[in-house]
């Protein structure tokens, strides 16, 4: 594993492009590869390695898959939010593979169930808002927070038509608020209120999660999203607390 707790990526991958060679009986127009050992070490190498890890200016480790003629990066960036939610998404995995029914089986049918219906996806337009949980940045932090938010207008950036927004969009803008548990709730409530506005790209989105408002203006939620809430936050500074 790599330097992010074993979240990240690690090893190399070679792909080596070695001469091409003509045959009368092909057309040379087609491009054959030798690969033998010694057209290997005489050829030009692709490199497929993770970046160095910078967790101060990312919070996350990078792919990156070298070009070996022009030195350009042909992986796309993946937003820390995003890095974040596949790395629960695999220990929700993990836990269920540990996990046996009541008949003493491993929960395996269970890593199949479909997710709920459009909680990875991020919307590029709204009516009535949706709840999300987006790493938001903190002026006193650079590497910001796990927050529940409310995102109340939706503005996809210019000739973006598609009815979801893309993970890897700086421009569109999302504007939110934090929402904050009510202390008078309890330790044990789930009732959140509206707390300072934000706004937001899809770069800081982690995940949609389901709210209820409540009849004073509030918001309530199910055991299941203070749960995820709650786990996100634990992955997040376990994250941090393993960065080198």
């Amino acid at each position: 594993g790599s330097g992010g707790g074993g979240l990240g990526l690690a090893g190399t991958l070679r792909f080596v492009e070695a001469e091409r060679r003509s045959s009368s009986t092909l057309d040379p127009r087609i491009p054959t590869w030798d690969l033998s050992a010694k057209a290997q070490a005489d050829a030009k190498v692709s490199r497929f390695d993770p970046s160095p890890f910078d967790f101060e200016r990312r919070g996350q480790p990078q792919l990156v898959v070298m070009d070996p003629e022009s030195g350009l990066n042909l992986a796309p960036p993946i937003s820390p939010a995003t890095h974040l939610l596949l790395a629960d998404e695999i220990q929700t995995a993990l836990r269920l593979l540990e996990k046996k029914d009541e008949e003493g089986d491993f929960s395996v049918p269970a890593l199949f169930t479909p997710p709920v219906e459009f909680c990875n996806i991020l919307p590029s337009w709204t009516t009535e808002g949706f709840g999300a949980l987006a790493l938001v940045d903190d002026p006193s932090d650079s590497l910001g927070t796990v927050e529940l938010v409310f995102v109340s207008e939706v503005n996809p950036r210019a000739r973006w038509d598609a009815p979801f927004l893309h993970r890897a969009d700086h421009s569109s803008k999302l504007r939110a608020r934090v929402l904050c548990r009510d202390a008078a709730a309890g330790a044990a409530g789930a009732t959140f209120t509206r707390g300072g506005s934000v706004t937001l790209s899809p770069w800081n989105m982690i995940c949609c999660v389901a709210l209820s408002c409540s009849r004073d203006g509030d918001f309530v939620l199910s055991p299941e999203v203070v749960d995820r809430l709650r786990s996100m936050r634990a992955l997040f500074a376990s994250m941090r607390a393993n960065a080198p």
